[in-house]
């Protein structure tokens, strides 16, 4: 069974667990920020087979050599925004609310948080590093 697919239509072409919107990198990011890899199993009903195949595939970077004119990297991750047009951060409003709160003003719309969350979030960060690390923290993730 396979158990990352590359779909031009479904999530851009971003590697996905087959027959789901499901990135690698939402499982990587969703391990690292949640921390249990037992009850994302449960919760989504996706096999620990598949978890570590998400986990691996991403540590080692599989999607750069598969990489092609119709796929994409994953949504979040840092290898994204070193290959699409980002220039749509070099025109950042920062706005301050009368509550107090920030929201930056992009040219597609709002962002509520700070210019440097903002860029943060659409540059991404490196998924494969977050699977490393979730790699050494659960050994008995490892394929």
């Amino acid at each position: 069974m396979e158990y990352i697919a590359r779909i031009p239509l479904l999530c851009g072409g971003a590697p996905t667990i087959p027959n789901r919107r499901t990135t690698v990198y939402d499982v990587v990011s969703y391990l690292k920020l949640d921390g249990g890899y037992q009850h994302y199993a449960h919760e989504f009903d996706i096999p620990l087979d598949v978890i570590k195949a998400a986990l691996t595939y991403c540590s080692l970077r599989r999607c750069i050599p598969e990489k092609t004119s119709q796929n994409t990297y994953c949504a979040g991750c840092l290898l994204r925004s070193q290959v699409e047009d980002m220039s749509y951060l070099d025109n950042l409003e920062e706005i301050v609310l009368k509550d107090g709160g920030i929201m930056t003003k992009y040219e597609g719309g709002i962002f509520f948080g700070t210019k440097e969350q903002f860029i943060q979030e659409e540059t991404g960060v490196a998924g494969w590093k977050m699977a490393e690390e979730l790699l050494v923290a659960y050994p008995e993730l490892r394929s």
